[in-house]
């Protein structure tokens, strides 16, 4: 894959022409090419500790831990019930 050099390659290939260094560009991959699913495989192991270590950081400071991501949601839902249920006076139909 050709890449087409631009102005600041162009100079630094110059002055490292002139030194006598030899120079190595290197680019960042762009789109789905990025992302190398063989790789990911490769580590998945890695990835779901990450993924593990980045949840108990995250709910190790609520009260509650973990509990809270599956509690918050049914209180929500509770406390919209008896608002509109109760408050509101809105039929629900079952």
């Amino acid at each position: 894959m050709a890449v087409a050099p631009n102005k600041d390659t162009v100079a630094l290939a110059a002055s490292a022409d002139i030194l006598g260094n030899d120079v190595t560009v290197i680019r960042p991959s762009s789109g789905w090419s990025a992302l190398n699913l063989r790789e990911v495989w490769q580590y998945r192991d890695l990835l779901v500790s990450l993924a593990v270590r980045d949840v108990k950081l995250r709910y190790r400071q609520t009260a509650l831990g973990a509990v809270w991501v599956v509690l918050q949601p049914l209180v929500a839902a509770l406390i919209f019930t008896l608002v509109f249920d109760k408050v509101a006076k809105l039929p629900s139909y079952g």
